[in-house]
C-alpha cells in the first residue's frame, strides 16, 4: 500500500497518468506530494526506500519507480500495527527485510553508513524473527523487526542484486515477494561466496555463523525455523522453461549494482538449485 501511495503522490504533483511514470523514474521530480506513512508489516522497508514496486495484478511481473523524491518525509513505525500479522506473513515479510539488508550490503555501491545499518538489520532479523513469528504479541521482537525492515529499506538505496533478479522474474504467479526473495538469496549466496568471499564474510558474522559455515545454510536454517519452504516448488511456483526464466533474470537491472553479475548459465544453475 505504501508503494501505491508513492505513485499517488507522484500523480498528485505531475500531469498525466500512472503509465507515464511507472518504468520512467527520470520523469519524477520534486513536485511529488510529501508522504507520511505508517507501515503495518516489518518487511518491504518502503517507508525508508526510494523505490515503489507495483503489480497491476497478481500474475504480472512488477514494474515501478526509483526516485529520491518518493522517499516518505515521515515514517511512523509502531510495532503495535504489526501484532495482528499472521505467523506466515510475519516470517515472509521478515525474510524480505533480510534480503534487502544482505543484497544492499553486498552492492558494489559505496556507502559505509548504510553498510553498517544493513549488517545491523541482518543481526536483528536472525535474533528477533523467530520470536516475532512464534509470539505475535511480543512487542520487543516486533519493534526489533520494524527496525530491521527500516534498515533494509535504507539499504535498498545502494541497489540490490541477483536474488531480486530471480524473485522479480518469478513474480508472475501470485506468490509472496518475501518468500521469493528469500529463495533468491538461497540461490545466489553460494555463487557470491565463491566470487566475492571477503565481501560476504561480514554477512556471515552478522548472522552469527561459525567460521566456514555458509551463509546460504544460515538463511536456510532460519527459513526452516520460521516455517517457510526453501524451494520454489515448495511455495507453489510452477516452473516451465528454466532457461527462459534464467534469461529474464540475467537481463534484470538489479544485476547492475551487484558486485558480481551472473551469466544466464549461472542463473540457470542457481534457479535449478532451488527448484525442489
Amino acid at each position: 500500500m505504501i508503494d501505491t501511495a508513492k505513485l499517488t503522490a507522484v500523480l498528485a504533483g505531475h500531469p498525466g497518468q500512472a503509465s507515464d511514470y511507472v518504468g520512467h523514474s527520470d520523469r519524477v521530480t520534486a513536485a511529488t506530494a510529501p508522504l507520511i506513512v505508517i507501515p503495518t508489516t516489518a518487511g518491504t522497508g518502503s517507508e525508508a526506500s526510494p523505490d515503489a514496486g507495483l503489480h497491476p495484478d497478481a500474475h504480472t511481473i512488477s514494474s515501478g519507480i526509483t526516485s529520491r523524491h518518493i522517499i516518505p518525509k515521515v515514517a511512523i513505525c509502531d510495532p503495535d500495527t504489526t501484532v495482528s500479522l499472521p505467523p506466515r506473513l510475519t516470517a515472509a515479510t521478515g525474510l524480505d527485510a533480510l534480503s534487502h539488508c544482505i543484497e544492499g550490503f553486498l552492492s558494489k555501491s559505496f556507502c559505509p553508513p548504510v553498510d553498517a545499518m544493513a549488517l545491523d538489520g541482518i543481526r536483528r532479523v536472525f535474533r528477533y524473527l523467530p520470536p516475532a513469528t512464534d509470539e505475535g504479541s511480543n512487542l520487543e521482537a516486533r519493534m526489533q523487526m520494524m527496525i530491521a525492515a527500516f534498515e533494509g529499506g535504507v539499504a535498498i538505496s545502494k541497489g540490490l542484486g541477483p536474488a531480486h533478479a530471480i524473485a522479480i522474474s518469478c513474480g508472475d504467479q501470485g506468490l509472496h515477494h518475501g518468500m521469493l526473495s528469500a529463495i533468491g538469496v538461497l540461490a545466489s549466496l553460494p555463487l557470491l561466496e565463491r566470487q566475492i568471499r571477503d565481501r560476504v564474510r561480514p554477512v556471515a558474522d552478522a548472522m552469527g555463523l561459525e567460521v566456514g559455515q555458509s551463509t546460504a545454510d544460515g538463511v536456510k536454517a532460519l527459513m526452516a525455523r520460521v516455517g517457510l519452504s526453501t524451494s520454489l516448488s515448495g511455495i507453489g511456483y510452477s516452473t516451465g522453461d528454466v532457461a527462459a526464466l534464467a534469461g529474464k533474470a540475467a537481463e534484470s537491472h538489479f544485476n547492475l549494482t551487484s558486485p558480481y553479475a551472473p551469466t544466464k548459465e549461472e542463473f540457470t544453475q542457481m534457479i535449478g538449485a532451488v527448484l525442489e
